[in-house]
């Protein structure tokens, strides 16, 4: 029957494209059941259904979020209202099973705040106690609440969380004065001015009275001035040790003493050590040393030194004796003062002796010569 059907190109290409066309599938939807939100993060997944088709029941309870259970960091600083002379380690515990808090230790003089590393730490809150050691007492605390020596801070997921613990020292011994002390230049050179300038800072966290700088000046240095921004300075021109009264300084307040000196000679290639001292009325005094190489004197970079060095000896050449003007004769020797001018060795007039006999002869024959003829005359008058 179908012998006689005759297939009709076109019509056979319109049945392959047909067949070989996708079908699409019925429309989907992602409903949570109960007009809830769709399916995101923190949300249980539901599976697509074809739209329109009947609510899927209820499921059991949404699982927790994957956010809520990532570890937040909790990070443990330590910071002190006054700097102490010694450095000071601190401890920390938490519950069993809380994150283990690395001991932090407070260099000596800073009230700057020091942190240990951050520990991973489960969400919700952590209690961290303190072991407050002899000398201190805990004020207060920052990222937490504070009962007794025990805060408490909130961890959130993911989030870091810095608790920082803030103590006072309470005897006297531990806080002091910081004392900071510079040279300029740092190369000093003999014959030119060498400035320290020494800065005195109240770190005790209470009001310091009776401040006193006391500078024992080094050896081979002549001081010139010595200033200081509050209080005075009783060093003068040749001391050898410089005292500055600065009277009372507020917890945190500074004064600054400047002190300019001339290295001598004799310091010439050593090195100059100057050690100042700070004190005040019931706290640890604190001290700053700074040394500074002496170069010779003040001479151009380069130039060569005539110490020690073998040069020739040059005589001075002649002098002569230049008499004063006028006619001879003229001492033998020149008048102590002016006029006449001095040049040197005198020159020396020869005496003859044989000159002087035959003058006293021919003198003498002369006087003889003159008594004969006066007795001739009075004989013929007679």
């Amino acid at each position: 029957m179908l012998r006689g059907l005759v297939l009709r190109p076109a019509f056979v290409a319109a049945l392959v494209m047909a067949a070989s066309a996708p079908v699409a599938p019925p429309a989907l939807a992602a409903t949570a059941p109960d007009g809830a939100a769709p399916a995101r993060l923190g949300y249980p997944v539901w599976s697509p259904r074809a739209a329109g088709a009947p609510a899927l029941a209820a499921g059991p309870a949404a699982p927790a979020s994957v956010v809520d259970q990532v570890p937040g960091i909790l990070i443990v600083c330590k910071q002190l209202t006054a700097g102490v002379a010694a450095a000071t380690s601190f401890t920390f515990t938490t519950p069993p099973g809380g994150p283990a808090i690395p001991a932090i230790t407070v260099p000596a003089n800073t009230t700057a705040a020091v942190c240990a590393p951050g520990v991973p730490a489960a969400p919700g809150s952590v209690a961290v106690t303190e072991a407050v050691p002899a000398g201190f007492t805990l004020q207060s605390v920052t990222g937490g609440t504070l009962a007794g020596a025990t805060a408490t801070a909130p961890i959130a997921p993911g989030q870091p969380t810095r608790l920082t613990f803030i103590n006072a020292p309470t005897t006297p011994g531990g806080a002091a004065l910081t004392v900071n002390m510079t040279a300029s230049p740092p190369a000093a050179t003999v014959g030119s001015p060498l400035t320290y300038t020494i800065t005195v800072t109240n770190t005790s966290g209470a009001t310091a009275t009776g401040v006193t700088v006391t500078d024992p000046l080094p050896a081979n240095v002549t001081l010139t001035a010595a200033t200081a921004s509050v209080g005075s300075c009783n060093g003068g021109p040749g001391s050898t040790t410089v005292t500055c009264s600065l009277g009372t300084l507020t917890a945190g307040g500074s004064a600054t003493v400047t002190i300019t000196v001339v290295p001598a000679p004799p310091a010439a290639g050593t090195t100059l050590t100057n050690t100042v001292t700070a004190t005040a009325a019931g706290l640890a005094a604190g001290t700053a040393t700074t040394t500074t190489p002496v170069a010779g004197g003040p001479f151009p970079p380069g130039a060569p030194s005539l110490v020690g060095a073998n040069l020739p000896v040059v005589p001075p050449p002649p002098l002569e004796f230049i008499p004063p003007p006028g006619p001879p004769p003229f001492p033998l020797a020149p008048p102590p003062g002016p006029p006449g001018a001095l040049r040197g060795p005198f020159r020396e007039v020869p005496i003859i002796p044989e000159a002087d006999s035959v003058f006293l002869l021919v003198s003498g024959l002369v006087v003889l010569g003159g008594l004969v003829a006066l007795r001739g005359l009075r004989r013929r008058d007679d």
